[in-house]
């Protein structure tokens, strides 16, 4: 049997990444193996455990931050649950213009990815959240569903959502580094890799033994790997490279100078 899926390196990543990489997996497994016409409860239970561990995760975080920055993290949330329910509604709205009809179909089209991704992703945990967003404007910052948001008159609403979502990301990310030594940190993220190698690891077999049904999966997923993996394997080089640096330097300063 081959390996279909790209290997996730866990060691490379920062939480943040595994985080993000966590509920993106989740995300893709859910739309394949828990809605019709196929609809597994083994991994039905595994999603919902690998969504538990990052929301604890989330919850450390938050603890630690302390209340005034859990506020600013609150703000931030709801500037961004206000925007997509913004854009939802205005191409909720867009959609019922008969006297538009290209209007009113490009809304149609976007509405029909937004719910891919869940017309209520706002009510999600921080965590499952972050991510649902990130797929969706991915997905909506192709050419073909850019061009559908320019026809519907919804260019600048697309934008509020991106970037009322990176802010929500920059302060996050802000204070990432200070649960790294928390106990419940470390037990969260072993949960999380935990439940993410075997819903791999399943998913890897069953396209193996079924792929005109699964390759499309297989390739979404190894689509999401490989865009945290690339990053996360660049800075982890360009650390290794300034560390060499660092030790050649001190190996210099402590050569002795020839008289």
């Amino acid at each position: 049997m081959f390996k279909v899926l790209i290997a996730l390196a866990y060691s490379y990543l920062n939480l943040q990444e595994l985080l993000t990489i966590a509920e993106r997996i989740a995300e893709i497994l859910k739309r394949k193996f828990v809605s019709e016409p196929i609809s597994e409860p083994i991994i039905a239970k595994q999603i919902d455990k690998l969504y538990e561990a990052c929301e604890i995760l989330m919850k450390v975080f938050q603890r630690s931050a302390g209340n005034t920055f859990t506020e600013q993290l609150s703000l931030k949330d709801m500037a961004r649950d206000h925007a997509f329910r913004t854009l939802v509604g205005n191409l909720d709205g867009i959609a019922m213009i008969t006297k538009k009809p290209e209007a009113s179909q490009a809304a149609k089209d976007l509405l029909n990815i937004i719910a891919k991704h869940d017309r209520s992703l706002y009510r999600f945990g921080y965590a499952r959240e972050s991510a649902a967003l990130y797929a969706l404007q991915k997905e909506l910052s192709q050419e073909g569903p850019t061009l559908l948001l320019k026809t519907a008159g919804a260019t600048e609403l697309f934008d509020d959502v991106k970037t009322t979502a990176k802010e929500f990301e920059d302060l996050y990310q802000s204070k990432l580094g200070d649960i790294k030594t928390y106990p419940e940190t470390a037990a969260a993220a072993r949960e999380i890799i935990y439940r993410l190698n075997f819903l791999l690891t399943y998913t890897d077999v069953r396209t193996n033994d079924e792929p005109q049904m699964f390759e499309k999966c297989a390739d979404e997923l190894n689509m999401a790997i490989n865009d945290i993996m690339t990053p996360a394997r660049a800075r982890n080089t360009r650390q290794d490279n300034e560390k060499k640096v660092d030790v050649n330097e001190k190996k210099e300063d402590k050569e002795p100078t020839m008289v």
